[in-house]
């Protein structure tokens, strides 16, 4: 505020929109935050409390730690993409993954929520089990690329 008030006193009336510009972008930006930080809470929700029958608090159990798992397993995924592009030039990039790089971002900011929340991902068998996800997920898709060349040589 100190800066725009200089401005104003001086006539520099150009540099004082640019300073509340990036005023506005700031205020923007944390309300934007406060409002997204506020939205989770909101959201957030102990099943314990809500009334229903426990086959049906098991079922979203189950599948609230199924998507945590998928989130672990592409955070690997993408991992693994980047290993093997840097193992032949650091500089290397592969432009249509760039979606899954933010994505990978998000995926990292829910596996930290989760950490921080519950016991899961503390647990020895939760790494096993991703880990033998993930390799059971590459192993289907190495079973896919090999299909797709057998039907490839395959007169026509």
């Amino acid at each position: 505020m100190h800066r725009i008030e200089q401005y104003q006193q001086t006539h520099k009336y150009v540099q004082c929109m640019q300073e509340k510009q990036k005023l506005d972008q700031i205020r923007r930006k944390s309300f934007e935050n406060f409002i997204r930080d506020y939205e989770v809470k909101v959201r957030t929700i102990d099943l314990k409390d809500i009334e229903m029958p426990d086959v049906e608090k098991a079922t979203i159990n189950e599948l609230y730690i199924t998507i945590y798992m998928a989130c672990d397993i592409i955070e690997s995924g993408v991992l693994d993409i980047n290993d093997a592009l840097h193992r032949v030039d650091k500089n290397l990039e592969i432009v249509q993954f760039d979606e899954l790089k933010e994505l990978a971002n998000e995926v990292k900011k829910k596996l930290n929520y989760l950490q921080r929340t519950e016991n899961y991902m503390n647990m020895n068998t939760w790494g096993d089990k991703c880990d033998n996800m993930y390799q059971m997920m590459r192993n289907k898709a190495k079973a896919i690329i090999k299909k797709k060349l057998e039907e490839d040589k395959k007169p026509k």
